[in-house]
C-alpha cells in the first residue's frame, strides 16, 4: 500500500477521533449545565425558605416563638449542611450559607434552642459537631 491508499483510511480514523471527542465534550458540558441548574434551583429553594423563616424572625429570646419555627430552621441548616457533604452545591453556596448559620447562631436564643433541639439531630453526628464546633467557636471569640 502506499502512502495515497492510507490517506483516506488516515483521514476517516481522524474525522472519527474529533466526533468521539466532541461527543464527550459536549456531554460534559451537559452535565456540567445540569449541575449549575441543579445548583441554582437548591440555592432558590433554601432562599425562598430563608426568607419565609425571616418573617418571623425572633428578635430577643423573650420573644414567643412557637418551637416550630426553631426546628424548621434547624432542619434547614442540617439539609443545606448535607447538601453540602454531597456536594450538591457549590463552595461559594455553602460558605454563604455557613456564614448565615454562624450570624444566627451568635444570637444566644438560639444558641438556648439549639442545646434544647439539637438532640434531636444526634442521629446526624456530622451536622451536630459541626454546630457543636461552630458554637465553641463563638464562645472562644467572645471571651
Amino acid at each position: 500500500m502506499d502512502i495515497l491508499e492510507l490517506l483516506p483510511i488516515g483521514i476517516s480514523a481522524l474525522a472519527l477521533i474529533l466526533s468521539g471527542y466532541s461527543a464527550y465534550k459536549a456531554r460534559k458540558n451537559a452535565q456540567i449545565m445540569h449541575n449549575s441548574l441543579i445548583q441554582n434551583q437548591f440555592f432558590a429553594e433554601y432562599t425562598r425558605r430563608y426568607q419565609d423563616l425571616r418573617v418571623k424572625w425572633p428578635t430577643a429570646l423573650i420573644e414567643k416563638v412557637d418551637d416550630t419555627f426553631y426546628e424548621l430552621y434547624f432542619d434547614m441548616c442540617s439539609e443545606e449542611y448535607y447538601l453540602r457533604s454531597i456536594r450538591a452545591i457549590s463552595d461559594e453556596v455553602w460558605h454563604l450559607w455557613e456564614d448565615g448559620i454562624r450570624t444566627v447562631m451568635h444570637r444566644p436564643w438560639f444558641q438556648e434552642k439549639w442545646k434544647i433541639q439539637g438532640i434531636a439531630y444526634k442521629a446526624n453526628e456530622k451536622f451536630c459537631h459541626f454546630m457543636s464546633e461552630m458554637q465553641r467557636q463563638i464562645k472562644t471569640n467572645h471571651q
